[in-house]
């Protein structure tokens, strides 16, 4: 079980990572772990993709809506 998949079955209902846009790896990583790109964003360190993992979603690929 990944800290993702605990924090989910604890009750928390949303989880949301900002990897930098250019780093590859870690992107996919996140993406292995059931997070989706949602939308790149301005952040005091930089540029951000923000990525998301909901509760009640596989952990595979984005939400059906």
């Amino acid at each position: 079980m990944t800290d993702a998949d605990r924090l989910l079955v604890e009750g928390v209902p949303r989880i949301v990572i900002d990897p930098g846009p250019d780093n590859a790896r870690a992107i996919r990583a996140y993406e292995k772990a059931g997070f989706y790109r949602d939308r790149r964003a301005a952040t005091p360190d930089g540029p951000a993709l923000l990525m998301i993992r909901d509760a009640g979603v596989s952990s595979v690929g984005a939400p059906s809506s």
